[in-house]
């Protein structure tokens, strides 16, 4: 393979499959693959982000985040680089396949233990979740590349404007605004992409091609909406049409988050878990099975 060498770790550039050939406390090589993810500096505001959530999110154990193998600078690629556990498949990987049963409440447990570390993902998106690596697993939140790290004592959003970072589709309001990020702007978020995963697309999502759309706009007097503007003016009927009541009053609950106020998470949750069980869901979902169906 051509690529970097990085300690013990061979990759390609970038953020690539890699293969570990010292896993084996014998020294065998059998590789294993996990993932590295490289940028030219350690200084790189991307990468700080990311090695900052990490320290946070492993100072006790958490399950559901990748395990980091290592990290380090590489003289000879001179890149800095994690090596991280390899994982299944992302939801991206299995729209097609993914059950609309029980993945709600992980993900709000997920989230949940996230922001008592002080870390805002603030990278929601089908690509950032990923089933299990093994048989016994559950979901796992990847790419804290545009995360934050809020303090329990920030009770006011910062002052000046901060960039708007991450997949557009399934920013929050606020996020467009450059409004600082707390637990509120993940759980809009969150419910963007239950939102996609149910219906497959969001309301402000074009189905016109490229090609068609930039001759609507070429002949109409009237430009395209702001994407935030679009996302205001989507009532929560049309944002969850078709699905259980349970996600118009989440999004309620959301809506009436102010700015770092912990949101009641195991209320959320619990009442998801009643939305199942009314539904004849009951008990745990297997998503490592799931992985291994699909080929994770």
């Amino acid at each position: 393979m051509n690529g970097t060498s990085t300690q013990k770790y061979e990759s390609d550039r970038g953020v690539y499959l890699a293969y570990d050939f010292l896993s084996s406390d014998q020294g065998c090589l059998q590789p294993t693959k996990v993932f590295i993810k490289a940028w030219s500096t350690p200084n790189d505001a991307e990468c700080i982000a990311e090695r900052t959530a990490y320290d946070l999110l492993h100072e006790s154990p958490l399950e559901g985040i990748a395990q980091i193998l290592m990290s380090a600078y590489d003289p000879h690629a001179n890149v800095f680089a994690i090596a991280l556990q390899r994982l299944g498949p992302t939801l991206d990987d299995i729209m097609q396949t993914l059950p609309e049963k029980r993945f709600d409440e992980r993900m709000i447990e997920r989230y949940k233990e996230i922001h008592k570390r002080g870390v805002i993902h603030n990278g929601i998106k089908p690509a950032n979740i990923c089933l299990p690596p093994t048989m016994r697993g559950t979901l796992h939140v990847i790419d804290f590349g545009f995360s934050s790290v809020l303090s329990a004592h920030e009770k006011l959003p910062g002052g000046s404007r901060v960039e708007a970072l991450g997949n557009r589709r399934f920013l929050s309001v606020f996020a467009h605004h450059g409004i600082t990020q707390s637990q509120r702007d993940d759980l809009e978020s969150l419910a963007y992409l239950l939102s996609f995963l149910a219906h497959g697309y969001l309301p402000w999502d074009d189905p016109l091609p490229n090609s068609t759309r930039r001759r609507k706009f070429e002949t109409n007097a009237e430009p395209q909406p702001q994407l935030w503007r679009v996302k205001m003016a989507t009532p929560a009927a049309r944002l969850f049409e078709g699905m259980d009541s349970s996600f118009v009053d989440f999004w309620k609950d959301i809506k009436g988050l102010a700015f770092g106020e912990v949101p009641d998470y195991d209320g959320m949750r619990d009442r998801f878990v009643g939305c199942w069980e009314q539904r004849g869901y009951g008990g745990e979902y297997n998503w490592g099975d799931l992985a291994s169906r699909v080929g994770g």
